[in-house]
């Protein structure tokens, strides 16, 4: 994972640099990056009853204080919804664990605790 600043812009990479997300610093060195994916999850599926599902990241952040911050606390939350703003017919029930997928219920979340000191 990579942070970075610049100006009052804060970025977050994974170390693939496949994914990143940024959100503004407040004065109080506090920051929410987000981002959201609708992706279709369902390969044997295309159209009305496929399985689209919203997958929003959220890291909370509050930077150590100090004009070069020695680390960071936060919260990295994932949210898995069933997204129906694709479409009204959506399909989701093969994605639960129940039925041998990765969801033991849908909507989830799963969060994180974080922190970090600079390198």
């Amino acid at each position: 994972m990579n942070l970075s600043k610049d100006g009052t812009t804060l970025y977050w990479e994974d170390t693939s640099g496949s994914s990143q997300l940024s959100g503004t610093l407040s004065a109080l060195g506090m920051a929410t990056l987000t981002t959201t994916i609708t992706a279709n999850v369902d390969a044997s599926e295309a159209g009305a009853g496929a399985c689209y599902l919203q997958d929003t990241q959220a890291i909370a952040l509050t930077l150590a204080t100090g004009s070069t911050p020695s680390g960071f606390t936060g919260t990295f939350t994932y949210a898995f919804a069933v997204a129906t703003t694709i479409t009204t017919s959506v399909n989701c029930g093969d994605q639960l664990a129940s039925a041998g997928g990765s969801y033991a219920t849908l909507p989830c979340t799963v969060a994180y605790s974080l922190e970090a000191t600079r390198q």
